[in-house]
């Protein structure tokens, strides 16, 4: 029997698009079956943005569009920002004026759009009107060296996260939504006292990864006891 209420709020269906892992984390599965534009909505302000931006410097590295723009340091201890895709330019411009066997040396470390702007007003200023040189450009995106912080911790938001992915592929499975209606009622009143989540898999005792994986895992198992677990992996790292 297909569903026809939200599992949150038990209105009616409206066709809403929901994504079990965020969209905003390359989540491919979803549904228009489970919840209603309204939860949708709540839970598309008031959770993913918390876990995309956390996640941020991971959608950076394998090269997600969905990226937020982030600051990272170079090995040349100059801060750089990465845009959504993937272009690199310096925080702040960097003007070097020295003397070389007699002649003044400019070099600027810029964005493309500024650097021949701030050379030539570099230029008028040491050199005047009239100067004649030319500029070498150095294309960040050749440059692999950049540190940048990822801050991932299991806040009250991302146990909310973890519970509205697992419940709602609870849902997706086509299991008896009556037997979580507690946990359902307070993932749709944001309740952030729930403490039922658990750090596992360190010594990769649920599954293996492949070299380079970069990927997301549900999976629903019930034990012995006949208690039903979730485990969640977000890019192989929560």
């Amino acid at each position: 029997m297909a569903r026809e209420n939200c599992i949150y709020c038990n209105n009616a269906l409206d066709n809403s698009d929901e994504h079990i892992i965020p969209n905003a984390l390359n989540g491919r599965l979803h549904s228009r079956i489970i919840i209603c534009a309204a939860c949708n909505q709540k839970f598309g302000d008031n959770l993913t943005p918390h876990t995309k931006q956390m996640l941020n410097p991971l959608l950076i590295a394998v090269g997600f569009e969905n990226a937020n723009h982030t600051r990272a340091e170079g090995l040349d201890n100059v801060e750089y920002a990465f845009s959504k895709k993937g272009e690199v330019t310096p925080i702040k411009d960097e003007v070097e004026v020295r003397e070389v066997k007699g002649k003044k040396l400019i070099s600027v470390t810029a964005s493309r759009r500024t650097a021949m702007k701030v050379f030539q007003k570099q230029v008028k200023k040491h050199l005047g009107e009239e100067a004649t040189g030319y500029v070498v450009v150095k294309e960040l995106t050749e440059y692999n060296g950049f540190r940048t912080k990822c801050d991932i911790g299991i806040t009250p938001t991302l146990i909310l996260e973890l519970n509205r992915i697992a419940t709602e592929f609870y849902a997706h499975c086509n299991l008896d939504i009556q037997r979580i209606q507690p946990l359902l009622h307070r993932i749709n009143n944001l309740d952030e006292t729930l403490d039922n989540i658990t750090c596992c898999n360190k010594n990769c005792d649920i599954r293996e990864y492949d070299d380079y994986e970069v990927s997301h895992l549900i999976i629903l198992k019930r034990n012995a006891a006949n208690t039903l677990f979730c485990y969640i992996e977000l890019f192989n790292v929560i």
